[in-house]
C-alpha cells in the first residue's frame, strides 16, 4: 500500500471495521477506539514497495535454533584467579571492574521479584519471579551482559545503573531470565552481536512502554527468535496481518507495528539500535508520551512512520529532515510544539505528511519544496500565514489537502481550484475574506470543498 492517508481521511468507517478482532490460536476482541478519535487510523496490511522482502507469516527465522550460542563462561574460581576470563580479555580497567560490580549489585537487587511479561495474551497477569539466588555462573554472565551494553555505548552506564530502568530490567532479562540464553558478544564487531542487541533493544522497548500492561505481548520476551516476536491477527475483513515485530530475510528487524495495545510511556533511546527499520506504526496507544529520543535519527532506513493518536510532545526535532526514505510522516493528534521545521524539506520522496491536531505554529515555507506532497494533513493547529497565488503552486500532484482550523488569512487562491489531482480541499475555519473565485474548471478533480466558518462574501459560482 503505497499510502493509506486518504482512506484514514475519507474512509474512517471501513478502517474500523478492519480493526483486529481474533487472535491466532484463540478469539480475542482488541479495545475498541473511543469516540471522537481523529481519522488517521493505521492501514490494514502493512506498505510494500520494491526494496522490501515478503515477510512469510511465520516468519523467516522459523526452525532455526535460538539455543546453539548458549555462553561457555567460566567458574567463580577461575574469574578470581584470572580477570581476562570474563569477556573483554584481561584489559579491564579497575574502574571498568568496579562498574560491573555495581550494576551486578544493581540488577541482584531488581531480579528478586521483578515482573517478567512473557505473555498477557489473554489478560493474564504477568507471573512475577520468585527470590532468586545466582549461582556463581550467573553472576559472571549478569557482568559480563552489563559490561558489554556499557563498554560499546549500546546504553550509558546510567541506565543501566538505575534499578527498575528499562535498560536495567532489559539487561537482567537478557542476563537471567532469557530463555534463549544469546552468547555475549565481545564487541559490537561480533558478526552476530546485532542479533544480540536487537533483542536487548526489543527488550528495552517492551519495559519502557509497559509491556507487561498490553493488550497482546506479540510474543515478546518469549525465547523464540526476535523475528517470531509477533502475532498473526485475523481482521474481520478476512485479512492476516503480523503485528509486532518482523524481521528481513536476513534477520534484521524492520517492522515495528503495534497499534491500540495499551502502550505506556517514553519511546527509548534504543530504538535507534534497529538501523534497519523501514516501518514504525504505533498509533492509539493513548499514553506513548515525551519527546521523540534524538536517537531515532539513526533510524535512515524508515520509509513509514506512524505515532499519530499519543501524547507525544515537545518540537517536531529537526533530526526529521534526516530520514530522507519517508514517503509517510505521520504524526497527527499528539502535542507537539513547534513551527514546521525547515529540514523537512530533504523528504522529497514524502507523498504522505500529517501533522494535524498539534499545536504547530509558523508558515508553510518548510512544505512548499515536497513536489511528490499527495496528501497533507495540517489542520487543528496555529499556522499562521496570508495565502496568496503561490501558496503551495508547485505541490501539483496533491490529491488531498487540509489547511482547517487554523489562522490562514487572505483569498481563496485560484488555483487551488485548478489542481488537476486535487480531490479534497478544506479551508474552513481560518479567516479567509474576500470573494470566491468565480468559476471553478468544468475538468476539475475536486469532489469536496470545505469553506465554511471564515469571513467570505458574495455569490457562490454556478459552475
Amino acid at each position: 500500500i503505497e499510502s493509506n492517508l486518504h482512506q484514514q481521511k475519507t474512509m474512517m468507517s471501513a478502517i474500523e471495521d478492519e480493526r483486529p478482532t481474533m487472535v491466532e490460536k484463540g478469539e480475542a476482541s482488541l479495545p475498541s477506539i473511543e469516540d471522537g478519535t481523529s481519522n488517521r487510523s493505521l492501514p490494514a496490511a502493512i506498505p510494500k514497495s520494491d526494496s522490501m522482502d515478503e515477510i512469510p507469516v511465520n516468519g523467516p527465522m522459523r526452525g532455526l535454533s535460538v539455543r546453539s550460542g548458549v555462553a561457555d563462561l567460566p567458574t567463580a574460581e577461575e574469574v578470581r584467579n584470572d580477570p581476562g576470563q570474563i569477556p573483554g580479555g584481561g584489559g579491564w580497567t579497575k574502574k571498568k571492574i568496579m562498574i560491573v560490580s555495581g550494576v551486578v549489585i544493581v540488577l541482584l537487587a531488581i531480579i528478586v521479584g521483578v515482573s517478567v511479561g512473557v505473555s498477557n495474551k489473554n489478560k493474564k497477569e504477568a507471573t512475577a519471579s520468585s527470590a532468586t539466588i545466582l549461582d556463581e555462573a550467573q553472576r559472571v554472565r549478569l557482568s559480563s551482559v552489563a559490561f558489554f551494553l556499557i563498554d560499546e555505548g549500546i546504553s550509558l552506564e546510567d541506565a543501566v545503573m538505575t534499578a527498575g530502568s528499562p535498560q536495567n530490567r532489559a539487561t537482567a532479562f537478557m542476563a537471567i531470565e532469557d530463555g534463549a540464553q544469546l552468547q555475549v558478544p565481545l564487541s559490537k564487531a561480533d558478526p552476530l552481536a546485532f542479533k544480540f542487541i536487537q533483542r536487548y533493544a526489543l527488550a528495552t522497548f517492551y519495559y519502557a512502554l509497559g509491556g507487561e500492561s498490553w493488550y497482546y505481548a506479540m510474543n515478546f520476551l518469549t525465547p523464540d527468535d526476535t523475528c517470531l516476536w509477533f502475532q498473526t491477527i485475523l481482521t474481520t475483513g478476512g485479512q492476516r496481518n503480523n503485528f509486532g515485530a518482523q524481521c528481513s530475510l536476513n534477520g534484521h528487524v524492520r517492522v515495528i507495528l503495534l497499534p491500540w495495545n495499551n502502550m505506556a510511556g517514553e519511546l527509548p533511546p534504543e530504538i535507534g539500535l534497529l538501523t534497519a527499520l523501514e516501518f514504525v506504526a504505533i498509533p492509539s496507544n493513548r499514553d506513548v508520551r515525551g519527546a521523540l529520543p534524538s536517537e531515532m535519527k539513526k533510524l535512515t532506513n524508515l520509509e513509514f512512520l506512524m505515532l499519530s493518536q499519543n501524547k507525544l510532545n515537545g518540537p517536531v526535532p529537526e533530526w526529521i529532515g534526516d530520514l530522507t526514505k519517508l514517503t509517510s510522516l505521520v504524526l497527527g493528534d499528539n502535542a507537539f510544539q513547534s513551527s514546521i521545521p525547515m529540514t523537512i524539506r530533504n523528504l522529497d520522496q514524502l507523498n504522505g505528511l500529517s501533522l494535524d491536531g498539534n499545536t504547530l505554529y509558523g508558515q508553510l515555507d518548510a512544505v512548499e519544496h515536497l513536489t511528490n506532497l499527495r496528501f497533507l494533513y495540517l489542520e487543528k493547529n496555529q499556522l499562521e500565514q496570508t495565502l496568496g497565488s503561490d501558496t503551495l503552486r508547485n505541490l501539483t500532484k496533491l490529491e488531498q489537502l487540509d489547511l482547517s482550523d487554523n489562522i490562514f488569512d487572505g483569498r481563496v487562491p485560484r488555483h487551488l481550484l485548478h489542481m488537476s489531482a486535487l480531490d479534497v480541499l478544506d479551508l474552513s475555519d481560518n479567516i479567509l475574506s474576500g470573494k470566491l473565485p468565480s468559476t471553478i474548471p468544468r475538468n476539475s478533480a475536486l469532489n469536496f470543498l470545505f469553506l465554511h466558518g471564515n469571513q467570505l462574501s458574495g455569490d457562490i459560482p454556478s459552475s
